[in-house]
């Protein structure tokens, strides 16, 4: 008989549990739309080379080093299919940062302007630490597209027809490439109510041709909570 009573505490125990672990599951779709800064870095390899007077070339084809920053923002949708995982996807625009680059002997600069934008697609795990906060962390795939233009030389010495020894106009050097890698990001929500979050997220992309783009973003979400 203590046996079974016993047994049959321990069924209520963990009936209460359960009903207290559903009564707190958030589940369902959420939506929300974000704004933020992205950062850019990549070795950039052109065809553009300078000359001397003698028609030789100075050093070899310019290579840009780019790394800059530039206002970005998403556009996204998911699903909490448990309390502690969903599924996530979205649009992001990464920014269209210039910067520029040296010519050989360092008189005068040419402009570079990377253009970076793609659909992600993640898994998202989420930790709740209180009633109004908690981490998530997400992993997933990053469909994107870039459209480098490295042109327009300014020069910052010499004559407006070029400083002696180099090509006045180097050729405008263009890419557009797409592909699909890997993303990672780590946040944070704050939970206003039932449908209000706001979130604050930090994601890394792994773009084939960079060294990393990297973006910080703030976004606002509605939960479509059950």
């Amino acid at each position: 008989m203590k046996a079974m009573n016993r047994t049959i505490s321990l069924l209520g125990v963990a009936a209460l549990l359960l009903a207290n672990v559903s009564a707190m599951a958030e589940t369902g779709l959420y939506t929300g739309i974000g704004i933020g800064g992205a950062k850019i870095e990549a070795d950039i390899q052109t065809d553009i080379q300078f000359f001397d007077d003698t028609n030789q070339p100075i050093g070899g084809p310019v290579k840009v080093d780019f790394d800059e920053y530039g206002p970005a923002f998403k556009i996204f949708a998911g699903y909490r299919i448990w309390d502690w995982l969903g599924v996530e996807g979205g649009w992001a625009y990464l920014g269209e940062p210039d910067g520029s680059t040296s010519t050989p002997d360092q008189s005068s600069r040419i402009k570079t302007d990377y253009e970076l934008k793609g659909w992600n697609a993640d898994v998202v795990g989420f930790w709740r630490f209180n009633e109004q906060w908690e981490a998530f962390a997400k992993v997933g795939v990053f469909i994107w597209e870039d459209d480098i233009d490295v042109n327009d030389r300014v020069i910052t010495s010499g004559s407006q027809v070029g400083p002696p020894g180099i090509s006045a106009d180097p050729s405008r050097w263009e890419s557009d490439e797409s592909g699909e890698d890997i993303k990672g990001g780590l946040g944070l929500h704050y939970l206003h109510d039932d449908n209000l979050a706001l979130r604050g997220e930090f994601e890394y992309f792994d773009v084939d041709g960079t060294d990393g783009v990297w973006l910080l973003s703030f976004s606002a979400l509605w939960r479509f909570v059950e």
